[in-house]
C-alpha cells in the first residue's frame, strides 16, 4: 500500500502524521509553535518536542522529522530519547511556499514555483522540477500532487535517476570522494602556487641580478671600447709612422738595390769584357805559340847562323891583317 504523508487541521492545530509498520507516530505543530510528538501505540498524550516560536511547518522524511521556519530556513531534529531540542540546520533562511516529506526525500519549493531535493547534508540540493506556478504540494512514494494558482490539481511522476535512497548515498560517497580529492588538489595547488610564488620571487632576484650584472657589463663595454679607440688611434699613430719608416727604408733599399743592380751589370760587362780581353790574350798567346815564336826561332837561328859566318869572317879578316 502506498504511504501518504499529509497535513491537515483541527481547530487550532496542525498535524501531521507518518505511519509504519511497527507504531503510528504523530508530531504536531500548533499555533503557538509548539512541536508535539505521541506514539499511538503507547500512550494518547503528546510529549513537547520543542518551542521554537518560529517554526511553521513539519515534515517527515528519510525517517527524520524536519521544520521550516518563518525565514524559510529548515532544520533537522536530532532525535533522542527522552527528547532533546537539538535541531540541526539543513538550509540558511529562503523564499520557500512549504516543504515535502517522503519516505526516501524531502523536497522543498520555492515562491517562484522551482522544487529541490535534499541531498542528505547541509545545503546540497538539487533541482527536480521548474514549473513557476505552485500554490502548494504534497508528496506520496510515487507521485507529487500540486494545486496550481489556476485551482488545478496536477500530479508528476518521481521516476528519477536520484530516487533511491542508495542512489543517493553512493551520490554523497562519490561527492564526498571528490570534495576530499578537490581539497587535495586544492593544497596540492596551494603548495605549488607558494613554490610558484617563491619560484617567481627567485626569478624575480635573479633578473635583477642579471640586470645589474649586464649594467656593469655594459658600463665595462664602454670602458673597454675607449680603451679600444684610444689604442686604435695610437695604434693608427704607430702605423703611420712606421709606415713612414718603412717607407723610407724601402727607398733606402730601392737605391742600394738599384745601385746593386748597377754594380751588378757594371761587374758583368766587366766579366764579359774581361772574358773578352782574355780570349784575345789566349788568341795572342796562341799566335804566339803557333806562328810568332816559331818565327822568331827560325829567324834567331838564322840570325846567329848569319853571327856564326860573321865571326867566321871576321875571324878570316883578322888573319888576313896578321
Amino acid at each position: 500500500m502506498e504511504h501518504l504523508y499529509k497535513e491537515h487541521s483541527a481547530t487550532n492545530q496542525t498535524y501531521f502524521s507518518n505511519t509504519n509498520t511497527k507504531s503510528t507516530i504523530k508530531h504536531t505543530l500548533n499555533t503557538l509553535s509548539r512541536i508535539l510528538s505521541h506514539f499511538q501505540s503507547f500512550t494518547m498524550g503528546y510529549t513537547e518536542i520543542d518551542n521554537s516560536k518560529n517554526a511553521v511547518q513539519l515534515a517527515w522524511a528519510a525517517e527524520a522529522l524536519y521544520r521550516r521556519d518563518r525565514d524559510g530556513s529548515i532544520w533537522r531534529w536530532d532525535y533522542s530519547y527522552p527528547y532533546n531540542k537539538n535541531w540541526t540546520s539543513v538550509t540558511g533562511p529562503d523564499s520557500l511556499d512549504g516543504i515535502i516529506g517522503t519516505k526516501d526525500f524531502l523536497y522543498k519549493y520555492h515562491t517562484d514555483g522551482k522544487l529541490f531535493r535534499f541531498l542528505g547534508h547541509q545545503n546540497e540540493w538539487i533541482q527536480v522540477h521548474d514549473y513557476g506556478h505552485i500554490r502548494s504540494a504534497i508528496a506520496s512514494d510515487a507521485s507529487y500532487y500540486y494545486i496550481l494558482n489556476d485551482g488545478r490539481v496536477a500530479v508528476d511522476g518521481m521516476m528519477h535517476p536520484l530516487q533511491s535512497y542508495a542512489d543517493l548515498k553512493k551520490l554523497y560517497d562519490a561527492l564526498l570522494a571528490q570534495d576530499k580529492a578537490d581539497k587535495s588538489e586544492i593544497a596540492s595547488l596551494k603548495s605549488a602556487k607558494s613554490q610558484d610564488e617563491k619560484t617567481i620571487q627567485q626569478l624575480k632576484e635573479a633578473i635583477a641580478a642579471g640586470e645589474k650584472k649586464e649594467r656593469d657589463l655594459q658600463d665595462k663595454i664602454v670602458g673597454l671600447e675607449k680603451s679600444l679607440a684610444t689604442a686604435q688611434a695610437g695604434e693608427a699613430k704607430l702605423t703611420s709612422e712606421l709606415d713612414t719608416e718603412k717607407k723610407k727604408e724601402y727607398d733606402e733599399w730601392k737605391k742600394f738595390e738599384i745601385h746593386d743592380a748597377e754594380d751588378h751589370k757594371a761587374l758583368a760587362e766587366a766579366q764579359a769584357r774581361a772574358a773578352e780581353l782574355q780570349k784575345k790574350v789566349d788568341d795572342v798567346e796562341k799566335d804566339i805559340r803557333d806562328s810568332i815564336i816559331p818565327d822568331l826561332q827560325k829567324t834567331i837561328v838564322g840570325l846567329k847562323n848569319d853571327i856564326s859566318g860573321h865571326e867566321a869572317l871576321i875571324e878570316i879578316l883578322k888573319k888576313h891583317e896578321k
